[in-house]
């Protein structure tokens, strides 16, 4: 997980992200890991990964819960994705990026579609092989 975090917030120079004409874009990568009240994730998430489009004006920021996964089945508790949605401007932008420890693969799944498959129980075990690749 140090990878991603490592990659994410490296410094990329004239990243062109355009397919027909160039297109300049940058990220900011903010640490949330123990930055909040009595040292909790804060938003209850891992860090917050932030892409600038300048000649689009365009920016999006993600917030990310890290977990990892064997064969890719990762338990999530429930406490976490509901802490990630208490806050109306953080809800929609909340996502689980799991790294497999045996696969190595790297997937990524919305926190409001996660939380919409509990049903009572306070840890849920997700086979996350078909959620989104982080290549993707």
């Amino acid at each position: 997980m140090s990878q991603v975090t490592e990659q994410l917030a490296r410094k990329h120079r004239g990243c062109d992200v355009g397919l027909i004409e160039p297109v300049g874009m940058r990220c900011q990568v903010a640490m949330l890991h123990r930055r909040g009240t009595n040292q909790t994730d804060q938003y209850s998430c891992d860090l917050a990964v932030t892409i600038y489009v300048d000649s689009a004006q365009y920016m999006k920021t993600a917030l990310l819960q890290l977990k990892k996964s064997q064969s890719y089945r990762a338990s999530i508790e429930r406490r976490q994705l509901d802490d990630a949605m208490a806050d109306p401007r953080t809800k929609d932008r909340a996502f689980v990026l799991v790294v497999d420890e045996v696969r190595q693969g790297i997937r990524i799944e919305s926190a409001v579609k996660l939380l919409q498959q509990f049903d009572n129980q306070q840890t849920k075990t997700f086979e996350v092989a078909e959620w989104t690749s982080l290549t993707q």
